[in-house]
C-alpha cells in the first residue's frame, strides 16, 4: 500500500493503523501550500513510518500543470495548485517513482 501525503489525517487512529497488514508507503510533502507561512495537513501526526520529500508540496503530487493552468485556477483563487514550476515537479514525480519502484522491491512486490 502506499500513501502520497494523505490530506484527511486526522481521520487516521491508531485503531485502524493496527488493522493495516502490508507494507506501507508514505511519501509525505514538506508543506501543503507555502503561503506567508508553510500550512500542513497533519501527516505527521500519522503513526507510520514515512519518507518526507523536501521542498515539496502537497500538490506537487498531482500531474503536470498545463500552460494556462495557473491563470485559470486563479480565476478560483486556487493558483497555488501549480505554483511549483514544471521541471521541479517533473523532478519531484520522478523522486516519487523511484521511491515506489524501491518499495516494490524491497517487498517483493516486483522482481527484476
Amino acid at each position: 500500500m502506499r500513501a502520497l501525503d494523505p490530506g484527511m489525517a486526522y481521520a487516521v487512529t491508531p485503531q485502524s493503523i493496527a488493522r493495516i497488514n502490508v507494507p506501507v508507503l508514505l511519501l509525505a510533502a514538506d508543506y501543503y501550500v507555502r503561503a506567508p507561512k508553510p500550512q500542513q495537513l497533519g501527516v505527521e501526526n500519522i503513526h507510520l513510518p514515512q519518507q518526507r520529500l523536501p521542498q515539496t508540496g502537497h500538490f506537487d503530487f498531482l500531474p503536470l500543470c498545463q500552460p494556462q493552468a495557473k491563470e485559470v485556477l486563479a480565476e478560483e483563487g486556487e493558483e497555488f495548485i501549480c505554483e511549483t514550476p514544471t521541471a521541479e515537479r517533473a523532478a519531484i514525480h520522478q523522486q516519487v517513482v523511484n521511491q515506489v519502484m524501491a518499495f516494490l522491491r524491497q517487498n517483493r512486490v516486483i522482481v527484476e
